[in-house]
C-alpha cells in the first residue's frame, strides 16, 4: 500500500507530482513524434490535448480527468470517458453512429435505426463538448459532428508540426 505515516497532503503533492511529470515526458513524446500518443504504459494513459505553454491540456484516460497544467479541471461519465478515447486514438477518422455501438455494446443484436443511434450518443456528446468548453474554449471544436454519420476528432492548431520534409513538386 502506501507509507501510513504519509498525511494527506503529502500523498495528494505526490499524486501531482507523478502526473507534472507524465505529462511533460508526453509532451516530450509529441515533440518527438509529432503526434498525440499516450505516453505513460498502458494502465495511465495522458493525452495532451493544447499545448499552452507551461500549462499544458492534458486528459487522463484512467482518472477521465481533464488538466490545464497540473490542476484538475473536469470529470468525465464513463461512457463520455469511452466515446472521448475512441475519438482521442481515431484523429481524423469518422466514428459512425453504427461503429460506436458495436464498439461500446458488442453483444447487443438489436437493430438500431441511424436515428436512434445519433439519439443515444448526442447527450453524452453534449455533455463532452460542455466539460471541454469549462477547460478551454477552443477544445469543444475539436469534435465535429458529421450530420447523419457520427463524429470526427480533430487536434487542437497548437498540437500541428511544421513538415520538416520538403515540399513535393
Amino acid at each position: 500500500m502506501g507509507n501510513p505515516e504519509m498525511t494527506p497532503q503529502q500523498a495528494w503533492a505526490l499524486i501531482q507530482k507523478k502526473h507534472e511529470n507524465l505529462a511533460r515526458r508526453e509532451y516530450e513524446c509529441y515533440l518527438a513524434t509529432g503526434h498525440i500518443e499516450p505516453l505513460d504504459d498502458e494502465s495511465n494513459p495522458i493525452y495532451i490535448l493544447i499545448q499552452a505553454g507551461d500549462r499544458p491540456i492534458t486528459y487522463n484516460r484512467d482518472r477521465r480527468t481533464l488538466f490545464r497544467g497540473k490542476n484538475p479541471q473536469a470529470r468525465l461519465s464513463v461512457m463520455e470517458n469511452k466515446i472521448y478515447i475512441l475519438l482521442l486514438e481515431n484523429p481524423n477518422v469518422l466514428q459512425s453512429y453504427e461503429k460506436m455501438y458495436k464498439t461500446f455494446y458488442p453483444d447487443d443484436v438489436s437493430h438500431n435505426s441511424p436515428r436512434d443511434l445519433a439519439d443515444m450518443f448526442r447527450p453524452y456528446v453534449s455533455r463532452l463538448r460542455d466539460a471541454l468548453e469549462e477547460v478551454h474554449p477552443d477544445l469543444p471544436k475539436t469534435i465535429e459532428t458529421v450530420r447523419g454519420a457520427g463524429y470526427v476528432y480533430l487536434p487542437h492548431s497548437s498540437l500541428q508540426k511544421e513538415s520538416s520534409l520538403p515540399p513535393q513538386g
